[in-house]
């Protein structure tokens, strides 16, 4: 793991907030939002974060435990302070971070770089972007017309992220798995497409948003790699 740690900028903590919540409560929309505005006034305006996680920082056993009794037994609680746990990449690098808010004293406690073999999941705002990369890339769009599908036929793009087992594994990337609704009836969007899979596979960079290059797939019965032909169109299952 990288110490690279970028300080706070936050004001300073003027007073500790009392939270209404209980110390193992999932974090409230507003907190949410605090979590994130704290991180993005650690870097200079206008820079472009994308968040993975803003998710409670659960306590401390040693603070959970004397919490959990007292609440069992009706007494006062001690105060314990809301934490959020941040993850969050400056947007088209592979530059990674975790940090820790202090949603009581509304400060940024940590915040670190992680090194540049770990890599966050995907999430519904980039595999939505990485299907656009993909069927609108020109070399794909090449080998698909080699299919010869027939006009009106849907391209289904199935994104996958993957890595290489943290050999030159700086670059986070995605492998795409392409596929074709029934051509008979290629407004059904709930058609099972799986049954109609392509050999044709894009690799994505999430660094750049283009694709790195277009794989193909071995198929058959021989488990060979083949140039792409003419697509023949199987009946429905």
């Amino acid at each position: 793991m990288s110490t690279e740690t970028v300080e706070s900028s936050s004001p300073a903590v003027t007073a500790r907030a009392q939270s209404p919540y209980h110390p193992f409560s999932p974090l409230s929309a507003r907190e949410i939002r605090t979590a994130a505005e704290l991180i993005k006034g650690v870097w200079p305006a206008n820079t472009d974060l994308h968040y993975k996680a803003v998710t409670l920082e659960e306590p401390l056993k040693v603070e959970a435990v004397p919490y959990l009794e007292a609440e069992h037994n009706g007494e006062s609680t001690p105060s314990i302070d809301r934490k959020a746990f941040v993850s969050y990449y400056l947007r088209n690098t592979n530059k990674f971070h975790e940090a820790i808010v202090n949603l009581s004293e509304n400060r940024v406690e940590s915040n670190v770089r992680l090194g540049n073999n770990i890599h966050a999941p995907g999430d519904a705002e980039e595999i939505v972007a990485i299907e656009r990369v993909a069927l609108e890339d020109e070399a794909v769009k090449a080998e698909v017309a080699k299919l010869q599908l027939p006009e009106g036929t849907v391209v289904v793009c199935d994104p996958w992220i993957y890595g290489s087992d943290g050999v030159n594994d700086d670059e986070r990337m995605w492998q795409c798995f392409l596929y074709v609704r029934d051509p008979k009836n290629s407004d059904e969007a709930d058609s099972n497409h799986y049954a109609l899979p392509l050999a044709i596979s894009p690799v994505i960079s999430s660094d750049t948003m283009k694709v790195i290059r277009v794989d193909l797939l071995p198929t058959g019965a021989d488990n060979t790699i083949k140039e792409t032909q003419p697509l023949k169109i199987q009946a429905p299952n």
